[in-house]
């Protein structure tokens, strides 16, 4: 990631590292935390939506709700009919409770052939699909 900031494969595997172990790791590590780098590649690549929609990611397991909905609106400013950003989006707006506005984005990304069945499975269960 030092060589190559938006490798969103090694931005993805930093996030599942950092919401595994948590923040102490890496300060123990003496490593940059996956904040640091996420950032950074944002900086390199402001329109590289996959970078933001991953750091939305991050921000949604750190249950930084309202910080998340931020860079998936900004993703899907870039890349509005990407199924994985509405999908995504989709997830965070049901955990908001925010169910029509999860509905919507839910029936776009199926629409656009988005293949997993959670975030339609979530909304049967809370009734609202």
């Amino acid at each position: 990631m030092r060589a190559f900031p938006n490798h969103h494969r090694a931005l993805n595997t930093a996030i599942k590292l950092r919401t595994l172990h948590g923040i102490n790791k890496y300060k123990a590590a003496k490593i940059s935390p996956v904040e640091c780098y996420l950032q950074r590649a944002i900086s390199f690549s402001p329109e590289d939506a996959t970078t933001l929609m991953l750091y939305g990611i991050l921000l949604h397991k750190l249950d930084k709700l309202d910080k998340a909905l931020i860079q998936y609106k900004q993703a899907e400013k870039i890349v509005p009919k990407n199924a994985q950003v509405q999908y995504n989006l989709g997830l965070l707006l049901l955990e908001m409770e925010r169910y029509e506005e999860a509905k919507l984005y839910a029936v776009k990304a199926y629409n656009n052939k988005f293949p997993l069945q959670g975030l339609k499975r979530k909304l049967e269960k809370a009734g609202k699909w």
